[in-house]
């Protein structure tokens, strides 16, 4: 039921010729509450609108697209709408995307941004979804009783890797590729409540899953240890393998003979107190190259321990390894420990 209605018009001027595929690829999913406005190959998200668009088309250097837009609120009472509502006010995040092929389901989400895709043909939807998972103050929802498979695993090894929470039905029909980082949960719906479990993968093993909480319309969302990294501060006993260069007294070589039995100094000392306050092991290597690391002239790939960590032949650096702007885009850096991206 529509309570109010507003109209909006926006004008989009490109300033290069538009082919046809372009324009008719946005358009299945442009009837939602989400329209694309395609500027060059890029598409853009205006949240909470319902559309119909008007297109006008210059087939020479400048076309311009009229749309005219309305929004509307409507009443819903999903339990789904309101857990999610509830999740995002608890960790201070500002909105949710509703992730659906059906799109009279999005009247029950009328605080949500509804991407409606259809299984035939999902490429627009997950080149979206995709560009999504870098906003961290967002989360995606994929509605329940509906086949998602086809789009999840073509999302498998970009968005569930980030850190937007994403929620998910319970059980999930293909392998999902996760990280340690992962913010996957695995919602199941009863007839007045809402289980939350969250999954992730520490260095490409198998999957974990712990119970997060439970959400009730009456008492609203429980969770008992509310922080991820409390959840998740047992490695299980993972290997690590630690890269470095001697750099005393940061980083030291310790040999038996002539092989390499382990290492000391105050980084590697900060490693092994981690390593037994979150439960992984360590061995240690050194790059073969010897070196701390530079771009190579392609200027993509690295040398030294950068490139080692790039490739992922290690884990975690620990040693003086200078802080170079380039070396912070590759890596993550905290203090004298440089992690990969496991």
């Amino acid at each position: 039921m529509l309570k109010a209605a507003r109209l909006w018009c926006v004008i989009f001027i490109v300033t290069r010729p538009i082919a046809a595929c372009d324009i008719l690829a946005g358009f299945p999913y442009a009837y939602g509450r989400v329209t694309y406005a395609y500027v060059g190959q890029s598409a853009r998200v205006r949240r909470d609108m319902q559309v119909e668009p008007f297109l006008t088309m210059v087939k020479k250097v400048t076309a311009i697209i009229l749309v005219l837009m309305t929004t509307a609120e409507s009443e819903g009472g999903h339990l789904l709408a309101e857990f999610v509502a509830d999740y995002l006010a608890f960790y201070g995040l500002g909105h949710a995307y509703l992730v659906t092929q059906d799109r009279e389901s999005c009247s029950d989400f009328n605080s949500f941004t509804c991407i409606e895709y259809s299984a035939s043909n999902i490429v627009p939807t997950s080149r979206l979804v995709s560009s999504l998972a870098s906003d961290k103050d967002s989360s995606l929802v994929f509605l329940a009783k509906q086949d998602h498979s086809a789009l999840l695993e073509d999302l498998n090894r970009s968005v569930f890797r980030s850190a937007i929470p994403v929620f998910l039905e319970k059980p999930i029909r293909i392998n999902l590729s996760l990280s340690l980082d992962s913010r996957v949960y695995l919602y199941t719906e009863l007839s007045n409540s809402i289980s939350l479990e969250e999954t992730y993968a520490i260095k490409n093993g198998p999957l974990v899953t712990n119970q997060v909480g439970v959400w009730t319309a009456k008492s609203g969302l429980q969770i008992d240890t509310p922080q991820i990294w409390e959840r998740r501060g047992d490695l299980r006993g993972v290997a690590l393998i630690d890269s470095l260069l001697e750099f005393k007294p940061l980083a030291e070589y310790i040999y038996h003979g002539k092989n390499l039995i382990g290492a000391t100094g105050l980084f590697v000392d900060v490693l092994k107190a981690l390593s037994e306050r979150l439960n992984f092991t360590i061995s240690f290597a050194s790059p073969a190259d010897g070196k701390w690391g530079s771009l190579k002239e392609d200027n993509v790939t690295w040398s030294g321990l950068v490139g080692v960590l790039s490739r992922r032949e290690a884990d975690v650096v620990t040693c003086g390894l200078t802080p170079t702007a380039a070396r912070y885009v590759s890596r993550s850096i905290i203090g004298g420990l440089i992690l990969s991206s496991h």
